[in-house]
């Protein structure tokens, strides 16, 4: 997959909302153009397989129940019952909520 089918298109407009107001940003203003437009979806996906592809393990629908962290590892239990260890964890809740734990 080329950069095209990720970042389609130029940025050249953005609506920006503030406190006492809004409105346009153009591009034009900058002689260039803001960024470009995302397929965030397809952007994750080349992240998520790259990832995986350099050992890295994904896993959705679990929550973490409890942390372990020493020096050597970080060690998770979930709600499945499965305990997972790492030297790096990297915990991606989405626009979900979770608990907050008390430390």
């Amino acid at each position: 997959m080329d950069n095209s089918e990720i970042f389609p298109r130029d940025h050249i407009k953005t609506l920006y909302l503030g406190k006492e107001g809004g409105g346009f940003i153009n591009s034009k203003e900058f002689g260039e153009p803001l960024g470009k437009i995302v397929y965030t979806d397809k952007l994750l996906n080349v992240l998520l397989s790259q990832f995986e592809e350099k050992g890295g393990l994904v896993k959705f629908n679990e929550k973490v129940k409890k942390v372990n962290i020493t020096k050597e590892k970080v060690e998770i239990q979930t709600n499945k019952n499965i305990s997972y260890s790492a030297r790096v964890l990297i915990l991606a809740t989405g626009s979900r909520g979770f608990d907050i734990q008390k430390s």
